[in-house]
């Protein structure tokens, strides 16, 4: 197949000088580019009488993907039968065949690509080198490697245009390139004037030796090249890891149950080898689960393959393919009818994964049934092999359509299936060599390797970074014998944000148990708890807040408009989950909102104070696990709020100099007197002044008219019957707000450069008492209230009051 005139004179010297000249990521220089094509009709033509390969690729991408004017990308391809078929976890027949194009029953309806670019007046083709890895705004002097060709017609016209066109993005890969060891793979990708070209090619058989050869290349370059007292948290013993208390042997034959310390008994290693532990979603009831009935038989031999669920079957293999004779998986591990060995084994499940050797993550398996190591059928896109010219001869690559929704490690981070799971959030954070086992291609990571796939791509933004570095060396609970304290307060705000960072990721998860709230965390808590001891006194865990830091973590808010608290009554198992002032209330994602109040300033004496605190525990030997009861006494500064009866759709009929903070109410309110719910879906709780020490809120949604001119105000006597008492959590630190108020007499919004929206709010609970026939001042918490800073001088006249918060 002879190319083109202009594909042939496109080499690559000539790219990446271009790209040296004006490279920005996510961005197409307007001058400094390759010009092809005069025309798309040009291309057209000569894809179609000079048959040329690379100019038929393009056509072809334009011609079999759907147009979308609002879509600032390519949008992804229609999902093929056998996809389809695979994505179920049914066989798939045969594999898709690889083809310059298309098939036709997989062409969209409606306007193509193809068809809006033949009505561009000015449609003249550009070519230039892109990378993947780097950020969008990137220069330049952070790209690694260049595997992208992106191709844009003429000027790109506004978001929304209904003739604008995305760039088109081609992937270029490194033919035989799959299926060799790592390092080996390094040196086969071609370089240009110090430049990367091309990715590697993806094996999509993830059982093959290739995949298999791979991870153990990474597994061994990592034990053999790097410090190991940074990738193994065993590196000082100077022996292999610790078991944990039940592994599996796959090395038997058949694979079995085996006791800790049953390994190398009687020699100095006993209880110590290289293990695996999986992390993979259950996905619904297991069938073949150790159980006390069932320990004794599976001690002698687990059931047969064909009875074991594919992840088991398959996490069996990567081991075996690992040279490993061990494998830790939670429900063949953990004696599944026993609360006593469910308490103990959750204990130190962070041990268990910082402790491994290798810990496997089942990304993108849904559930235990539906197995690790897929061969998925290879999409059909345009490709084509091209012999790019070079100064040392024709380098040869593929070029083929990528999209939007191609596999990447930071992807499967956000959305896949094992990112969902609540549990396994400790779980990626304690492991220190991962195997990441996607849809499409493994990946590895280890503290001083980084991140690593099969496509050999640099580090960057296509994998995630969110192991929270400053609490990363407490992990490991064997490392910290001598340790002593250091008194930093610098470094114990690092490990606090990390903290609550963590716990907003992980309230975006899911769990099977509600009550499992506590559990799944307790051993990254008990970790932080370790960290802030090394560098602080006073903290104590309750409950899911740290009383050195309890303003800031009662101080959650939720993300949307509402999250709802979980009764005991509606728990699955009927268990105490938690109190109604810790973020483990909910099942909905939260957020953090108050600002950071530095530990070495004085805080404000109005803030509010810990008076005690104390809870049961269900496992009194874990601290950090599950409560069956808890509760705080505070002092501190309240007033009241009222909630407006009438809630209002429409356009604004009030002063904006009105409003005087927000509200979040955690529970979605109902209309006084109904069991009609306040339609809040798109609406804001504003608060506005209500009168002596007290505030009146009032929910509203934007519209284009309140169906009426008169003002609409909210009426301080036509209030709900349910009354609120807001309670004054932080105002910050003592200097901050002597400086604040003192700015405030001589200017209505201060200094430019005093002026901080974080340091200038109020932030308050709002609670709901609760009768009790011992005391008056029970208190539970049912939402967050933030005032603007020009309500400061009326908390001096708030009431202080000492209250018991449940």
């Amino acid at each position: 197949m002879a190319f083109c005139s202009l594909c042939e004179g496109m080499t690559l010297p000539r790219l990446v000088e271009l790209a040296k000249r004006d490279f920005r990521a996510g961005f197409f220089s307007n001058k400094d580019y390759y010009h092809h094509h005069a025309s798309f009709q040009e291309l057209e033509i000569c894809a179609a009488t000079k048959k040329c390969p690379l100019c038929q690729v393009i056509v072809d991408s334009f011609e079999n993907a759907m147009h979308d004017p609002l879509k600032p990308t390519w949008p992804v391809p229609a999902v093929s039968k056998a996809a389809a078929t695979a994505d179920a976890g049914l066989p798939v027949t045969s594999a898709t065949p690889s083809t310059p194009s298309i098939p036709t029953n997989n062409k969209p309806a409606g306007a193509t690509m193809r068809d809006v670019a033949r009505q561009l007046t000015y449609s003249d083709v550009r070519i230039a080198l892109r990378a993947r890895h780097v950020a969008t705004g990137a220069f330049i002097n952070s790209v690694e490697m260049f595997d992208l060709l992106g191709v844009r017609l003429g000027d790109r016209l506004e978001l929304g245009d209904p003739l604008r066109v995305p760039d088109l993005m081609l992937v270029l890969r490194v033919p035989g390139t799959t299926a060799i060891d790592y390092p080996s793979l390094q040196k086969s990708l071609p370089m240009i004037e110090g430049y990367k070209i091309g990715c590697a090619t993806v094996d999509n058989d993830l059982a093959s030796a290739g995949n298999f050869g791979m991870a153990r290349s990474w597994l061994e370059d990592c034990r053999h090249s790097h410090d190991q007292t940074t990738c193994s948290t065993t590196a000082y013993t100077g022996s292999p890891p610790r078991l944990p208390t039940r592994v599996i042997d796959v090395s038997s034959i058949p694979p079995r149950i085996v006791h800790a310390v049953n390994v190398h008994a009687g020699t100095p290693e006993q209880g110590c080898a290289d293990y695996v532990a999986l992390s993979h979603c259950w996905g619904g009831p297991i069938k073949i689960l150790l159980t006390s009935k069932t320990m004794d038989a599976y001690s002698k031999a687990l059931p047969s393959n064909k009875e074991l669920p594919a992840n088991f079957r398959d996490a069996m293999a990567v081991t075996r393919a690992l040279g490993i004779s061990y494998l830790w998986v939670d429900s063949l591990c953990i004696i599944q009818d026993s609360v006593d060995d469910w308490q103990s084994e959750s204990r130190v499940m962070g041990a268990v994964y910082s402790r491994a050797t290798v810990s496997l993550l089942a990304m993108a398996s849904p559930a235990s049934g539906h197995g690790i190591l897929k061969k998925t059928p290879k999409q059909s896109v345009p490709h084509c092999v091209v012999p790019f010219a070079s100064d040392n001869g024709p380098i040869t690559l593929q070029v083929e359509t990528i999209f939007q929704n191609s596999e990447n490690l930071r992807q499967l981070a956000e959305t896949a299936p094992l990112s969902e799971r609540g549990w396994c959030m400790q779980e990626l954070v304690f492991a220190s060599r991962i195997l990441f086992y996607g849809r499409d291609q493994i990946y590895w990571f280890c503290p001083q390797g980084g991140y690593k796939s099969t496509e050999a791509m640099p580090d960057g933004i296509l994998f995630p970074h969110d192991k929270y570095p400053s609490i990363s060396s407490f992990y490991y609970a064997q490392d910290q014998s001598n340790s002593s304290r250091e008194d930093d307060s610098a470094t114990v705000e690092r490990i606090l944000t990390d903290f609550y960072h963590f716990i907003e990721s992980y309230a975006q998860r899911r769990l099977t148990f509600g009550t499992d709230k506590f559990p799944a965390v307790s051993s990254f808590a008990q970790n932080v708890h370790c960290a802030l001891g090394r560098h602080s006194s006073g903290f104590d865990y309750m409950a899911g807040v740290w009383s050195g830091d309890f303003r800031r973590g009662l101080l959650f808010c939720p993300q949307r408009m509402h999250a709802p608290h979980v009764i005991q009554a509606n728990e699955k198992d009927g268990k105490y989950r938690a109190p109604s002032w810790s973020w483990a209330v909910t099942d909905s994602p939260i957020m953090f909102l108050a600002a950071q109040t530095p530990l070495t300033s004085l805080p404000s004496p109005l803030n509010l104070q810990l008076v005690s605190w104390g809870s049961v525990l269900r496992d009194p030997k874990n601290p950090f696990g599950p409560v069956d009861d808890a509760h705080m006494v505070v002092k501190g500064r309240t007033c009241t709020l009222r909630r407006s009866a009438k809630h209002f759709i429409g356009a604004y009929t009030w002063d904006k100099d009105e409003e005087l903070g927000s509200a979040w109410f955690d529970n979605q309110p109902h209309v006084e007197g109904t069991n009609d719910l306040v339609d809040t879906t798109n609406g804001n709780c504003i608060v506005f002044d209500g009168g002596e020490d007290t505030f009146m809120c009032t929910y509203y949604a934007p519209g284009d008219s309140t169906g009426t001119k008169a003002n609409v105000s909210p009426d301080i006597k036509n209030s709900d019957k349910q009354e609120y008492k807001i309670l004054m959590v932080d105002l910050g630190q003592q200097d901050e707000e002597k400086e604040d108020a003192e700015d405030d007499e001589d200017d209505e919004f201060g200094d430019d450069d005093d002026w901080d929206m974080t340091e200038r709010l109020i932030h308050c609970l709002i609670l709901r008492h609760i009768p009790s026939p011992s005391t008056n001042n029970v208190y539970e918490r049912v939402g967050y209230l933030i005032l603007e800073w020009k309500n400061r001088k009326r908390v001096d006249s708030w009431k202080e009051e000492t209250l018991k918060l449940v």
